[in-house]
């Protein structure tokens, strides 16, 4: 049992700009949301995932895209039967009270870079190595997010199988 994860998210668009979002089918379940770090805003989910070292998928959760990162850190480790001692996230991690929470409810150390405006609180090169081992979840995430490119398949991600989309949906999904 592996006692370090890293924790990350990656937006899933549902549908195009050229539709409204009251007339999709994921009204609800989706919402616009920012993706910074690939400088894009999107109708969709965001998919959050908690992956081991050796690139196992212990957990993941979709919310709407406009849920922060950070949020749902809690409910995504209490979803999940884990042993983990640290975990490594980005800088949309950064938050001490999730980290405080997390150190004295869990016992879990959260890892995540500083901000500029903060003190270092590790070297240089101790950041770069922590870096290298967070990306094997955004490898994971990249992954999992391409089987997220049927409308079907993200309505029975969200739990709505009950509405059976037409093989020839008019639907617009973005890969």
């Amino acid at each position: 049992m592996e006692e370090t994860a890293a924790i990350d998210s990656a937006p899933v668009p549902c549908v195009s700009y050229k539709r409204s979002q009251k007339t999709s089918d994921f009204a609800g379940s989706a919402d616009y949301g920012v993706c910074t770090s690939k400088v894009m805003k999107c109708f969709g989910c965001k998919l959050h995932s908690l992956v081991s070292l050796s690139g196992v998928v212990l957990g993941f959760l979709l919310t709407p895209a406009s849920h922060y990162d950070n949020q749902p850190v809690v409910e995504l480790l209490d979803s999940v039967d884990h042993h983990l001692k640290q975990l490594l996230g980005d800088g949309a991690y950064n938050d001490q009270a999730l980290q405080e929470y997390l150190e004295h409810a869990c016992s879990l150390r959260l890892l995540a870079p500083v901000k500029a405006n903060q003190p270092a609180k590790r070297s240089p090169a101790a950041q770069k190595a922590l870096n290298r081992l967070r990306l094997i979840c955004e490898t994971v995430n990249a992954n999992c997010k391409s089987s997220f490119t049927s409308p079907s398949t993200m309505l029975r991600a969200l739990g709505d199988s009950s509405r059976a989309l037409p093989s020839r949906s008019p639907l617009t999904v973005l890969a």
